[in-house]
């Protein structure tokens, strides 16, 4: 039967070596393998874990936050990028500006224009407004009698 122990009694770590390669068949070196662990020993390894987990959590917290920093700083790149790309494809940019809708109830079609008076779009009149009120009309002959464009 294999003992558990071979030298019980022997301190001298160079005597434990010298009779073990005097009696051992083959000798393995630099072979990993398991060693049992005193209970002191386990306890400093928890106190490792704690600590590396807290130091890993630490990263990791770390790296959320430059992250999402780093997310809110491409936001406004993005969205440029976004917009040229838009602008390369289709050959128009989306601007925000005032809109002026009128009316040409001759022809039944609603203009959307521009503030610098160019046409943007057109539609045909809605229902609700192919009646002309009194004043659009004035605005209209205003508008049209006046001549410092």
């Amino acid at each position: 039967m294999l003992e558990k122990e071979l030298f019980p009694h022997e301190k001298d770590p160079n005597a434990i070596r010298d009779s073990l390669m005097g009696w051992a068949d083959k000798v393995l070196p630099d072979e990993s393998y398991y060693k049992d662990l005193e209970p002191d020993e386990i306890a400093g390894f928890r106190a490792e874990v704690s600590d590396k987990l807290i130091k890993v959590n630490q990263i990791k917290q770390d790296i959320k936050s430059y992250t999402a920093l780093k997310k809110e700083q491409m936001k406004p790149l993005e969205q440029e990028l976004s917009d040229a790309l838009d602008a390369v494809k289709t050959g128009q940019l989306r601007v925000k500006g005032t809109l002026y809708l009128i009316a040409d109830h001759d022809e039944r079609m609603m203009g959307t224009y521009d503030e610098s008076g160019k046409l943007i779009s057109s539609r045909p009149l809605k229902p609700e407004e192919r009646q002309t009120s009194i004043l659009s009309i004035s605005a209209r002959n205003r508008a049209a009698n006046d001549t410092t464009y």
